[in-house]
């Protein structure tokens, strides 16, 4: 939100708020003039304040107002500016009763109704809130920006009808405000109404080039028509005016990754860790890059840091057991598989993962008595439980060649490459070395969509 006000000699003084989802500020000062010759004591004090704010210390920038010239104290662009400070500092309460008195002085001025509307939003009382809406939904000088909140309500609701209705709204309210286009932009990007949602964020970026938001949805629209070097061209477009955006890093992440330059995904992602370091997805998204690089011991210490941050994310566990499968750490790998199959009891995928781990890591009594209790989730004619009776029972020519018709008449093609996996394994594990690369083989000529795939593909190579 860009507040803008005038002072004594006409000067424009802006102080930028920006509100994240940390509800954290930064305030900053443009140049005050430094031609006007017979300065006022209004300029006087906004170069002090000015300079107080680049020297990066919000408490003594408040102090600086404990000093204003009492002839400063009424006036309109003064209590933006304080208010503006305050809520730099957090200081919500102190700030809202700034906006009252600016109500009184300004009471039709566009500063009076953002920051009205955004003490209100950040004091966390829903009804003050909603009365402030309410206001501002009949006043001149805010009716876009409430309905532009109303909008946002609907929009993260999915409600994109609704959602429309008040974009429309606010931006027939006020079409100089982007906000009201970038939502109506948004609403017919998630419906997937590309063409629309294209002529939405042009007509912004005719305006303003360098609009955050509105490059970034071109960018993911591009990437949405398999356009990804254009959309990366966006991207990096959107930062020139938002910096420190996450979303930007994550999507710049994406499309290098799509464009196979890992470099610049790993770069993309480990900025956007540094920005909000305590997200899962985002070391998930680097740990898989890192395992696409063959950075394994890089992988696994991201995918660690995804459970610690998320306990229940069970893919993350899938891979731990993954990549401690490739470094022969079988223990390490049937206790990662173990936590994924708490969290998705019927995955046989991960039961079958348990019982090789136990077996390849000497515990042939244990893994038989794991997979006793793994048969009895299974009805005896799928073809799960063979598989997983195989196992058990340690193979059998009439029982392996009964399984092998099984999974040649299986009509799933996943399930049949990932089982087709297992059988291989099992192979290897009783030496058949030539057996399990045929199977092995037989897995890789499919998409790589599920992990198995992955053991697949190392075992195919650690046997050439």
């Amino acid at each position: 939100m860009k507040l803008q006000f005038k002072n004594e000699l006409g000067k424009i003084i802006i102080i930028s708020v920006f509100l994240n989802v940390t509800c954290i500020f930064s305030v900053n000062a443009a140049d005050v003039s430094s031609a006007v010759k017979n300065k006022t004591e209004g300029v006087v004090f906004a170069e002090k304040v000015k300079n107080s704010l680049n020297s990066g210390s919000k408490e003594e920038t408040l102090a600086l107002f404990e000093t204003m010239p009492e002839s400063l104290k009424n006036s309109p662009d003064m209590l933006v500016l304080q208010a503006s400070v305050l809520l730099s500092a957090g200081k919500i309460a102190e700030a809202s009763d700034l906006v009252e008195k600016l109500k009184s002085v300004a009471p039709d001025a566009r500063e009076t109704a953002e920051l009205s509307l955004l003490t209100a939003k950040l004091s966390k009382n829903r009804a003050k809130y909603a009365e402030v809406l309410a206001q501002l939904a009949q006043s001149k000088n805010g009716k876009d920006l409430a309905n532009i909140e109303y909008a946002e309500d609907f929009l993260r609701k999915n409600k994109y009808d609704k959602a429309t209705e008040y974009f429309l709204t606010a931006y027939q309210a006020n079409p100089a405000n982007p906000d009201s286009l970038i939502g109506l932009g948004k609403c017919n990007y998630y419906q997937g109404k590309f063409d629309q949602a294209k002529k939405n964020f042009s007509t912004i970026l005719a305006k303003d080039e360098y609009n955050s938001q509105a490059n970034l949805y071109m960018g993911k629209i591009l990437a949405e028509e398999n356009k990804n070097r254009s959309a990366l061209e966006y991207a990096r477009k959107a930062l020139k005016s938002d910096p420190e955006n996450y979303d930007i890093y994550i999507d710049i992440g994406s499309y290098s990754h799509q464009l196979m330059d890992y470099k610049g995904a790993e770069e993309a992602w480990t900025k956007a860790i540094s920005i909000v370091p305590d997200f899962f997805l985002t070391y998930a998204y680097r740990a898989s890059l890192y395992d696409e690089m063959n950075l394994f011991d890089k992988a696994y210490e991201d995918y660690k840091k995804v459970i610690q941050l998320n306990p229940k994310y069970y893919y993350a566990f899938e891979s731990l057991g993954m990549l401690a499968w490739h470094e022969q750490d079988y223990a390490g790998s049937c206790n990662a598989f173990m936590k994924a199959l708490e969290m998705n009891p019927d995955n046989y995928s991960y039961m079958l993962m348990v019982a090789a781990g136990l077996i390849k890591d000497g515990k042939q009594q244990q893994a038989k008595t794991f997979l006793a209790g793994a048969l009895k989730k299974f009805d005896r004619e799928s073809l799960e439980y063979s598989v997983i009776r195989i196992y058990h029972d340690g193979g059998g020519r009439n029982a392996e060649n009964l399984t092998m018709l099984k999974l040649s008449k299986e009509q799933s093609s996943t399930k049949r490459k990932k089982l087709t996996y297992y059988m291989g394994l099992f192979y290897e594990i009783n030496n058949f070395q030539e057996r399990a690369q045929e199977l092995y083989e037989q897995v890789l000529t499919g998409a790589p969509i599920f992990f198995e795939y992955r053991l697949a593909e190392w075992s195919v190579k650690d046997g050439q």
